[in-house]
């Protein structure tokens, strides 16, 4: 089973839905899928000693959704 995560959302720094992801796939055996700035995430799993392979993917997200956009505009762009 694959988990597909945004680690750029949420109130902490990637590196804490990084280092969480990771934790998950090492206990559960699951593969994940990290979807951010591609080079935040890099640098978040170097920074704990992991690297991208075929059960940690990233994918590369250079947009930002916030709370303030309008739901509609984002859907339809």
């Amino acid at each position: 089973m694959r988990f597909i995560i945004d680690v750029m959302s949420g109130d902490a720094e990637a590196i804490e839905a990084v280092k969480g992801a990771v934790k998950a796939h090492d206990e559960l055996k699951i593969d994940i899928t990290l979807v951010g700035d591609e080079n935040v995430v890099s640098n978040a799993l170097s920074s704990i000693g992991r690297s991208a392979d075929d059960s940690i993917r990233i994918v590369h997200a250079s947009s930002v959704v916030t709370m303030d956009d309008d739901y509609l505009v984002v859907i339809k762009s």
